[in-house]
């Protein structure tokens, strides 16, 4: 799963204060005199304020580590409507090579990589294409985003959200000899 940029520094943040309080207590074993004063000062006046601090610690790293847990990424999703038998799901890869193939009629094409993100149960793709420089891009790319959202929704009932497309690559157009 990716995280976002207040995820990875609030995951920092709380890395970072475990760590200081490991050392301190680590050090404090070795008899050191700034972390046993550091340890005592916790234990005598500091006290409120140390057990404040690891609740409040304790409390996002719990809260983090669940939204993770909840959030995860997930390599397959279920498919239309669930039978009394069983589960019918596709997976990632599956979804991967249908957009290829619909991807295979457009000749334009010369390369795509689709990426695929499942976040409860909605599907966010991302094409990444290669074409030449000659083509009209926003014909194909809004004809191949049709095509993929008429296929999802009918053949593949999947709950689609959005379709992003990337051009990583505009190459030159190959001219007659």
């Amino acid at each position: 799963m990716k995280l976002n940029k207040y995820e990875i520094i609030i995951y920092s943040i709380i890395l970072l204060i475990f760590s200081f309080i490991d050392l301190i207590l680590i050090l404090g074993l070795f008899k050191w005199e700034l972390a046993l004063s550091i340890i005592n000062w916790a234990k005598g006046p500091g006290f409120l304020f140390s057990t404040v601090l690891l609740i409040i610690l304790f409390v996002l790293a719990f809260s983090s580590s669940f939204a993770l847990i909840i959030n995860r990424e997930k390599t397959s999703v279920v498919i239309g409507n669930r039978t009394g038998l069983g589960d019918v799901m596709i997976s990632v890869n599956g979804i991967k090579s249908s957009i290829r193939e619909i991807a295979g009629y457009f000749s334009e094409i010369q390369d795509i990589r689709p990426e695929i993100e499942i976040i409860k149960d909605k599907i966010y793709i991302t094409l990444r294409i290669k074409i030449p420089a000659s083509v009209d891009i926003t014909r194909i790319v809004n004809e191949m985003q049709q095509r993929l959202r008429v296929y999802f929704e009918s053949v593949l009932p999947l709950n689609l959200e959005k379709i992003n497309v990337m051009i990583d690559d505009v190459v030159p157009s190959k001219r007659g000899k």
